[in-house]
C-alpha cells in the first residue's frame, strides 16, 4: 500500500533564480521595497516638462527617459511651485527645544565655559545631545580657544624664588613702595601661516593683542 504525500510547490524565486532583496537588520522582509534613486536634476525636470507639453503621456516619458512613473508624476504636479526646476526646500527636522530652553543653555555656556556636556545637562535639566549643544554654541559665536601651555614651576625655580623672598623678609612697607610688579599677557585669535626664524607671519584672519600692566603700593 502506497501513501501519497502532498508536496508543496516550488517557490517562484527558486524556479527562476531571482535574488531576493537584502533584509534590513531588525526589519521584516518586504518584497515590494525598492531603493530610492538620486534626485532629478533641473535638466531632467526640464526634459519631462518639455515632453509633457509636446503631448507625451507619463507612460511614454517613462519608456523613453527611464525615470519612474512616480517621479514623473510628482515632477509634473509640482512644476508650478519650482523655480527653474530647482528642488523645493525641505522643512527639515522640527525644533525640539523652544527659545527659552536654548537661552537657558546659552547662559550656562557663557557663565561656565569649562563644563562638560554631561555637567551641562545635569545643571540645566535639559537632555540636549552633545552635537546639539555644540551647534547651539557655534551658531551664537561661542567657540573654544586653545590656551597656551605654560611651563610648570620646577624645584630649582621655586627654590630661587623662596631665597629671593627670605633675603627681603626684613624690608619695611616704605621699602616695598619703591618697587613695582609688572607682568604681560598676549591674546591671539586666528591662525598663523608660517614660521620664519623666531617670528611668525600672520595672515589677515589672525589678530594679536598684548597687555602689559604694573602693580605698586601707594601712600594712603
Amino acid at each position: 500500500m502506497h501513501v501519497l504525500r502532498d508536496h508543496a510547490p516550488t517557490p517562484f524565486f527558486l524556479q527562476h533564480q531571482i535574488m531576493l532583496p537584502q533584509r534590513t537588520p531588525l526589519r521584516n522582509i518586504d518584497g515590494n521595497r525598492r531603493g530610492r534613486g538620486p534626485n532629478l536634476t533641473p535638466y531632467d525636470r526640464g526634459q519631462i516638462s518639455g515632453m509633457y507639453q509636446c503631448g507625451k503621456t507619463p507612460t511614454e516619458i517613462e519608456a523613453e527617459l527611464g525615470y519612474s512613473r512616480g517621479a514623473i508624476r510628482h515632477t509634473l504636479e509640482t512644476l508650478q511651485h519650482r523655480n527653474e526646476g530647482t528642488p523645493t526646500p525641505k522643512s527639515g527636522t522640527p525644533v525640539k527645544y523652544d527659545s527659552r530652553s536654548r537661552r537657558h543653555m546659552l547662559r550656562c555656556l557663557r557663565n561656565y565655559p569649562k563644563m562638560t556636556y554631561e555637567q551641562r545637562r545635569e545643571s540645566t535639566g535639559l537632555k540636549m545631545s552633545d552635537s546639539y549643544i555644540y551647534r547651539l554654541a557655534t551658531e551664537n559665536g561661542l567657540t573654544h580657544w586653545r590656551a597656551k601651555k605654560r611651563p610648570e614651576l620646577s624645584e630649582a625655580v621655586a627654590a630661587n624664588r623662596l631665597l629671593w623672598c627670605k633675603c627681603r623678609a626684613h624690608w619695611k612697607v616704605k621699602k616695598w613702595r619703591e618697587y613695582m610688579w609688572s607682568d604681560e599677557c598676549s591674546v591671539e585669535r586666528g591662525k598663523r601661516n608660517i614660521q620664519e626664524g623666531k617670528g611668525y607671519v600672520y595672515n589677515g584672519l589672525c589678530s594679536l593683542l598684548g597687555v602689559w600692566g604694573t602693580v605698586r603700593s601707594v601712600d594712603p
